[in-house]
């Protein structure tokens, strides 16, 4: 089933991309863009605990959670911010999931899940591609400091979310699953509340139809990726659902909205797929 889960979160992190753009298309405001998708979430979170009939507050899966949940509202701020400036995902999308490094990286170093030699190729292949598809130039990016600022914080924030999903399986607490993404999506609400009650800015029609997906498609995400986490290493599994979600975002932006690909990135397409089929050999 380890297969079936990952492949489930690729789609639901596709999902959950091609979900910034869409809220740009339709003028969507990140505040009520956030309010929905988190408010959805903790919706389904609440009616998957009634259904289970087990709720068991553990304060560490908890407190994991609710930091995540913040960081997450930072996140989505950011990265709203950043693919306003462009009518691709581009870099934005690129220091999304580049950020892949740092629970990949802890997976390998804190836990000592050390890839074999096919993983371990496979994973520079996927940074390559990432980079080749994301059309890094940092030549030509002209950032100036408040840019620079964001996509560091993308960065870290996005990467420090994910390396979360693995302590929750690293140190035990798989059996609070719930509890971990009910906090996760609370954390990243009341931010989101508070200050759309301060700035009088509640969420609207467009909003709500873009977030109810939009939280769908990540608590889908998050809770299949756990199941993942369970049975195969972070060394093996961040890469590879950065890779499967970014080749399937490429491929529904091409039927959606006909976005072609040239020549440098068809070259990382083909080494996101090389990554994928190394990084298979997880046995």
């Amino acid at each position: 089933m380890t297969i079936v889960y990952l492949v489930l979160s690729i789609i639901c992190m596709a999902c959950w991309a091609l979900s910034y753009k869409i809220a740009i298309q339709r003028g969507c405001h990140p505040l009520g863009l956030i309010i929905t998708t988190c408010g959805t979430a903790i919706l389904i979170a609440l009616f998957w605990i009634l259904l289970s009939s087990s709720f068991n507050l553990n304060p560490l899966a908890c407190k994991i959670g609710f930091l995540a949940g913040v960081a997450l509202f930072f996140a989505m701020i950011t990265y709203f911010d950043l693919v306003k400036k462009g009518a691709r995902l581009g870099v934005s999308w690129t220091i999304v999931t580049l950020s892949m490094i740092i629970p990949t990286s802890a997976s390998i170093f804190y836990w000592k899940e050390i890839p074999n030699l096919y993983q371990g190729s496979g994973l520079i292949l996927a940074i390559g591609g990432i980079l080749l598809l994301g059309q890094v130039k940092p030549g030509s990016l002209n950032l100036n400091l408040k840019e620079a600022g964001l996509l560091c914080a993308a960065f870290f924030l996005t990467g420090g979310i994910s390396l979360t999903a693995k302590m929750i399986t690293a140190w035990g607490l798989e059996g609070f699953k719930k509890e971990y993404i009910l906090f996760l999506y609370g954390g990243t609400f009341l931010p989101a509340l508070l200050a759309s009650f301060f700035l009088r800015r509640m969420p609207r029609g467009k909003e709500f139809g873009v977030g109810i997906g939009m939280g769908t498609a990540g608590l889908g995400g998050m809770l299949f990726f756990l199941l993942t986490l369970e049975n195969l290493s972070g060394a093996v599994a961040f890469p590879l659902r950065t890779c499967g979600s970014l080749l399937l975002t490429i491929f529904l932006s091409f039927l959606l909205w006909r976005e072609r690909l040239n020549r440098r990135e068809m070259t990382g397409l083909f080494l996101a797929l090389a990554a994928i089929v190394l990084m298979s050999f997880w046995r």
